[in-house]
C-alpha cells in the first residue's frame, strides 16, 4: 500500500511539490478535493503511469526526468515508472478513461472501445505493441519539443539553406545595383531569376560584372528638346551689308517732299484734295500724276522695301532671342558634358543675341537716314554661335539615343549581373536540389512505412481492448445509477463493438457528457472483476466520476461506490478526487461511518499556488456542512496571496457559486441568476453598479441559459480574474446585506 507521495517535480502542474513533514500518510480510503486547474487529472495520470511503467507519448510534459518519491507501507520507496510494483495494479477511472473507452462511431453509433483485455495474450500483445512503437519512434526526431519524420527535418534543414541562399544573393545583387526597397528585388525575383537563366553557361567576370552594375545604377535622364533657333542665311547677311553699306537719295524730290506727299496720300478721301481740301473734279487723274511724281525714282523704293524686309526679319528674330532662357545643366545629360561646353554656348548665344539686338538698331537708323552709311559690327558672333549651337545639339542627340534605350540597357545590365551570381551558386544549388529529391523519395518511403506500422497498432490495440466484456454487469451498473434500464449494448463479434440502445431499442447517437460518464464508468466498475485482474492487491483512483452529471444520478452513483467498496478486502487502496462539494460531502459521511471500525480513512486537499500540492484537508473540509461557508473562506484565503499566483488560479466559478447561492436566498422564487441579480440590484444607481462589473457580467451571462453549469462555455463569463473580482463580490454582499457580510467576515 502506498504510504505518502513524498515528492512530485517537473510532471505537469507539479513542478515542485514536496510533502510537508506534517502531512499525514495515505489510508485505505482516501479521498482529495481540489479545484478545477489544481492538479487532480494530473495526479491521476500519475497513477496512470505507475500503473503503465513509462509515460505515456500523449503526456503534455515532454521533459519530465521521473523525479519522484512514493513511500509504501513497508518502507520501500518507487522513483521511477519502469517495473515498478505496481505495475499492471491500478485501475484508474478519469475523463481520459472516458474519452478512451468509449468512442462513438458516428455512422452507426457503434462504440469501438467499450471492452476489457481477457485472457493471457494480453502481455504478449502489449509487449509486442512496445517493440512496433520503438521501431516507430526510429523514424522520429525531437525538434523544439515536438516530433518530427527524420528525413522531413533533414528535408526543411535543406531547403531552409536553399531559402537562405536565394536570400542572401537577393540581397548581394540588390547591394551591386544599389537597389534601396526590397520590395523591388528580393528573393521571391531571384529563384525566378535562377529558374530562367540556369542553363545559360555565359562566362561573366567580376571585372565586367562591376561595369554593368555601373549602367545599372546611372539615373534615368528626360529627354532634351533640340535647340532649333534660326540662324540668319548668307542671303540676308549679303543683303544686310548692301543696305547698310550704300548711300540712297531721290534724284528729282527731295526727300522731305516725297514724305509729305506719301502721307498726304494717306488721308486722301474721293473728290477732296489732301492738300487744299478742295473738290476736285478729275481726282484719279490727279492721283495718278502725284504717284508718277512719288515713284519715278524705282531703285530708292527698291531700297525702302528691302529694308522694311530686313528690319521685320532681325526684329523678329530678337523678340524670340529675348524670349528664349538657356538652364541646360551638365546632370541634365546622361552623357557626358562638360561645363565649359554650355558656358561656351551661353556666351556665344548672348553675343548673337547682342548682334541681332544691335543690327535692329541699325536699321532702324537707315530707315530714318538713308543717304548715310553703317558700317556692321561684330558678324563673328553668328558663326561662333551656330558652331556652338551645332556641338550642343550633337550632345543632345546622343543624350536623347541614350536615355530612349536606357530602360534596355539597365534591365540588360541587370540581368547580366544577375547572371553572374547564378554561375557563383549555381553548383552549390543543383547539388541540394539533387539531395532534396533523395530526401523528397525517403520520406514517401517513410510515411508509408509510419502508416503501415500505425495500422499494425491500431489492430493490436484493436485486439487488446476489443474484447467481450460481461455485458449484463455493465448494464446492472448503469441500472443503479439511472434507477431504470435507459441503456442496453448489444455486442457485435463483426466489429468487436458494442451497440448502446435506449429503451426504445432505438440506437444512442447522442449521448450527453452526464450519460457518456455514466456508462464509461459502469464499463470500469466492470473491468474490476476481469479473471486476469487481481483486485485484492489493487490501486483503484477515481477522479471527479460525477462530472456533468445530474443531481439525482449523482446520489445514485454515490451509493453504488459506497456499495462496491464497503469491503475493504477486496482491494488495496482507494482514491477519489473531485472538486464537487456535495459529493465530497456525502463520500465523507461514508467514510466516517467506515472509521469507526480503525483508522481506516484518510482527507486531503489538493492545492496550487506556483506549483500543485498535497495537503491534509483543512477543518473547513473535514467538518463543513455547506458549501457557501467554505468557499466563502477559501476565498478570503485566496484574497491574502500575491497577485501573481492567483492570476493561476481558475477563481471564476468559486464566485459565481457564491453569488448563485447568496441571491438565492434573498430571491428563491426567481429561477436565475439574472432575474435575482436584477431584482437585487433595481433601486441601486447605475453609478453604483458599475462597480460590480464582473457580477454583472455573470449575471448578464446567466440570461442565455437556465443552467448555471454551462455559464463556463460562455465568452462573457471569465474563470481566471484577480483580487478586483473578489473585491466586488464581498463588497456586493456588505451593500445588500451588511450584517450577512459581518458574520461571513468571521469565518
Amino acid at each position: 500500500m502506498i504510504k505518502k507521495i513524498l515528492k512530485i517535480k517537473n510532471f505537469g502542474s507539479f513542478t515542485n511539490f514536496e510533502a510537508d513533514s506534517g502531512l499525514n500518510e495515505f489510508k485505505k480510503y482516501n479521498l482529495f478535493f481540489g479545484l478545477n486547474g489544481t492538479g487532480k487529472t494530473t495526479l491521476s495520470s500519475f497513477f496512470r503511469f505507475l500503473n503503465e511503467g513509462e509515460i505515456s507519448k500523449d503526456f503534455d510534459n515532454k521533459s519530465y526526468n521521473e523525479d519522484f518519491d512514493i513511500l509504501l507501507d513497508n518502507d520501500q520507496h518507487i522513483t521511477e515508472f519502469q517495473e515498478n510494483i505496481y505495475c499492471n495494479h491500478i485501475k484508474i477511472f478519469n475523463r481520459d478513461f472516458v474519452n478512451n473507452n468509449l468512442t462513438l462511431d458516428n455512422n452507426n453509433a457503434q462504440t469501438n472501445a467499450l471492452t476489457y483485455t481477457i485472457g493471457e495474450t494480453a502481455k504478449e500483445i502489449k509487449n509486442k505493441i512496445s517493440e512496433v512503437n520503438k521501431q516507430l519512434e526510429s523514424y522520429f526526431i525531437d525538434v523544439q519539443g515536438k516530433k518530427k519524420i527524420k528525413a522531413q527535418n533533414d528535408y526543411d534543414n535543406l531547403n531552409e539553406e536553399l531559402e537562405n541562399i536565394y536570400k542572401d544573393t537577393a540581397d548581394i545583387i540588390r547591394r551591386d545595383l544599389n537597389i534601396k526597397n526590397s520590395q523591388e528585388y528580393n528573393k521571391s525575383h531571384f529563384k525566378q531569376d535562377y529558374n530562367k537563366y540556369c542553363e545559360n553557361d555565359t562566362t561573366i567576370t567580376e571585372d565586367e560584372k562591376n561595369e554593368y552594375a555601373k549602367e545599372y545604377v546611372q539615373p534615368i535622364k528626360n529627354p532634351i528638346p533640340e535647340i532649333n533657333f534660326n540662324i540668319l542665311s548668307d542671303k540676308i547677311l549679303n543683303q544686310l551689308e548692301k543696305i547698310l553699306g550704300t548711300e540712297y537719295k531721290r534724284t528729282n524730290i527731295k526727300e522731305e517732299l516725297v514724305q509729305w506727299i506719301e502721307k498726304g496720300l494717306e488721308l486722301k478721301t474721293e473728290e477732296i484734295c489732301p492738300f487744299c481740301n478742295q473738290t476736285i473734279t478729275n481726282w484719279q487723274q490727279r492721283y495718278e500724276d502725284i504717284q508718277k511724281i512719288v515713284k519715278k525714282d524705282d531703285s530708292f523704293l527698291e531700297f525702302e522695301k528691302c529694308l522694311q524686309e530686313l528690319l521685320q526679319t532681325f526684329n523678329s528674330f530678337n523678340n524670340i532671342a529675348k524670349n528664349i532662357a538657356f538652364t541646360l545643366r551638365t546632370e541634365d545629360f546622361c552623357n557626358k558634358v562638360l561645363q565649359e561646353t554650355l558656358s561656351n554656348y551661353s556666351v556665344a548665344f548672348k553675343n548673337y543675341k547682342n548682334f541681332l539686338e544691335n543690327t535692329c538698331s541699325l536699321l532702324s537708323q537707315k530707315k530714318h537716314s538713308p543717304d548715310k552709311i553703317f558700317t556692321l559690327t561684330n558678324t563673328q558672333a553668328i558663326q561662333s554661335y551656330i558652331n556652338a549651337r551645332n556641338t550642343l545639339n550633337q550632345l543632345i542627340l546622343e543624350h536623347n539615343t541614350n536615355t530612349a534605350n536606357i530602360k534596355n540597357v539597365k534591365n540588360n545590365a541587370k540581368n547580366i549581373v544577375v547572371n553572374y551570381y547564378i554561375q557563383q551558386i549555381k553548383t552549390d544549388v543543383i547539388n541540394r536540389f539533387n539531395k532534396l529529391s533523395i530526401l523528397t523519395s525517403e520520406i514517401e518511403k517513410v510515411k508509408s512505412e509510419i502508416t503501415t506500422i500505425n495500422n499494425e497498432i491500431a489492430n493490436l490495440n484493436a485486439e487488446l481492448t476489443n474484447q467481450k466484456a460481461p455485458m449484463s454487469e455493465i448494464e446492472r451498473y448503469i441500472y443503479i445509477v439511472f434507477g431504470c434500464r435507459k441503456f442496453t449494448l448489444t455486442y457485435d463479434e463483426s466489429t468487436k463493438s458494442y451497440y448502446i440502445c435506449r429503451e426504445n431499442g432505438e440506437i444512442a447517437k447522442n449521448l450527453s457528457e452526464g450519460e457518456k460518464t455514466v456508462i464509461a464508468f459502469a464499463y470500469f466498475l466492470a473491468t474490476l472483476k476481469t479473471h486476469n485482474f487481481d483486485l485484492k492487491n489493487a490501486i483503484i483512483v477515481i477522479d471527479d466520476p460525477v462530472s456533468s452529471l445530474d443531481q439525482q444520478y449523482l446520489f445514485n452513483l454515490i451509493n453504488l461506490l459506497a456499495t462496491k467498496f464497503n469491503k475493504p478486502s477486496s482491494f488495496e487502496q482507494l482514491f477519489i478526487l473531485t472538486h464537487n462539494f456535495y459529493f465530497y460531502k456525502k463520500i465523507r459521511a461514508i467514510l466516517k461511518n467506515k472509521g469507526k471500525i480503525g483508522e481506516m480513512y484518510q482527507l486531503f486537499q489538493i492545492t496550487k499556488e506556483n506549483t500543485s500540492i498535497i495537503v491534509n484537508a483543512d477543518d473547513y473540509l473535514r467538518t463543513y456542512t455547506s458549501e457557501y461557508t467554505h468557499t466563502i473562506k477559501y476565498l478570503r484565503q485566496v484574497y491574502q496571496m500575491e497577485d501573481s499566483k492567483i492570476k493561476e488560479i481558475p477563481l471564476g466559478n468559486s464566485i459565481r457559486k457564491i453569488l448563485e447561492i447568496f441571491l438565492a436566498f434573498r430571491c428563491p422564487r426567481q429561477n436565475t441568476i439574472f432575474t435575482r441579480y436584477e431584482i437585487v440590484t433595481k433601486n441601486i444607481s447605475e453609478d453604483e453598479k458599475c462597480k460590480y462589473k464582473y457580477l454583472q457580467d455573470i449575471a448578464n451571462a446567466s440570461s442565455h441559459t437556465e443552467e448555471c453549469e454551462d455559464l463556463e462555455t460562455l465568452e462573457e463569463f471569465k474563470l481566471f480574474v484577480t483580487k478586483n473580482e473578489i473585491e466586488q463580490l464581498f463588497n456586493f454582499i456588505k451593500l445588500i446585506d451588511e450584517k450577512h457580510y459581518d458574520e461571513i467576515m468571521q469565518l
